[in-house]
């Protein structure tokens, strides 16, 4: 007897729906995601979001990769690795300062990501499971 993958309503499997939607979220916010992850960590962290964005689009990142990122690229922007950067790092954070017009982009940002990395976690068991390793 064959076995086939769970699907949902519309007969796409979890999987590849949260994969399509990951692709699309990317595609939309990819550049404004490293924008922000350039103002708050420098080059170094906005190479890592350009690698995500370009490792997704290619189909080359595992789920559990791929979740790493995105929570560690949403940890960057809502500012809780602020203690955790490296010192040279934590100069770019200091240069943002409460009234710069870019502090409303990362806020709007960090709010997307945290809404779409939400997402992923009740998306599919994949993802779940991908998250609690």
């Amino acid at each position: 007897m064959q076995k086939f993958p769970k699907t949902n309503a519309h007969g796409i499997s979890p999987n590849a729906d949260a994969v399509a939607r990951t692709r699309r979220f990317l595609n939309e916010y990819g550049s404004a995601l490293r924008t922000c992850a350039a103002a708050l960590g420098g080059d170094r962290w906005q190479r890592r979001a350009l690698a995500l964005c370009e490792a997704v689009k290619d189909g080359t990142l595992s789920s559990k990769s791929c979740i790493r990122e995105l929570n560690a690229l949403l940890a960057l922007l809502s500012l809780e690795r602020v203690g955790q950067l490296e010192p040279d790092e934590c100069g770019y954070f200091g240069l943002v300062e409460p009234d710069d017009p870019r502090v409303h982009d990362i806020c709007l940002m960090s709010d997307r990501l945290e809404d779409f990395v939400e997402f992923l976690k009740t998306s599919d068991e994949i993802v779940q499971a991908s998250i609690a390793a």
